[in-house]
C-alpha cells in the first residue's frame, strides 16, 4: 500500500514537471498552439492529437504512471528515481506551506504597522 502512495506521488511530480519545467517549455507551447481549440462546452473540437494527449492532464498522468511501473519493474535501481520523484514533490508540498506561513506573517505585520501608526 506504502509503494502505490508513493508510486502516485511519483507520478504527480512528473505531470508537474512537465507542465511546469522549464525545460519541457516548447513542449508545452507548441501543444497549446496546435491543440487548443475548444468549444463552448469546454471539450476539445478540433487540432493535433498529439498536442491534445499532451495538454490533458489525465492523459498525462496514465503515460507517467505507466513510466514508473516500467522504471520499477524492470530497473534494478528503479526506485531511487522514484525516492527522489517523492522527495521533489514533498519539498513542494513544503515550500507551499512556508510560503502560506510567511505571507500570513507579513500580512500581520502590515495590519500591526498600521495599528500602532493609527492608519
Amino acid at each position: 500500500m506504502l509503494n502505490l502512495i508513493l508510486y502516485s506521488i511519483a507520478t504527480e511530480a512528473i505531470i508537474t514537471l512537465f507542465s511546469k519545467a522549464i525545460w519541457f517549455e516548447p513542449i508545452n507551447r507548441w501543444a497549446k498552439k496546435r491543440g487548443s481549440k475548444i468549444g463552448k462546452d469546454g471539450r476539445f473540437i478540433k487540432g493535433n492529437i498529439i498536442a491534445r494527449f499532451l495538454l490533458c492532464k489525465y492523459c498525462q498522468s496514465v503515460w507517467a504512471a505507466s513510466l514508473i511501473y516500467l522504471v520499477v519493474r524492470f530497473f534494478p535501481y528503479g526506485w531511487i528515481l522514484v525516492s527522489l520523484l517523492v522527495i521533489h514533490r514533498m519539498s513542494n508540498l513544503v515550500h507551499i506551506i512556508f510560503d502560506w506561513l510567511e505571507t500570513k506573517r507579513d500580512k500581520e505585520r502590515v495590519q500591526m504597522g498600521r495599528l500602532l501608526n493609527g492608519i
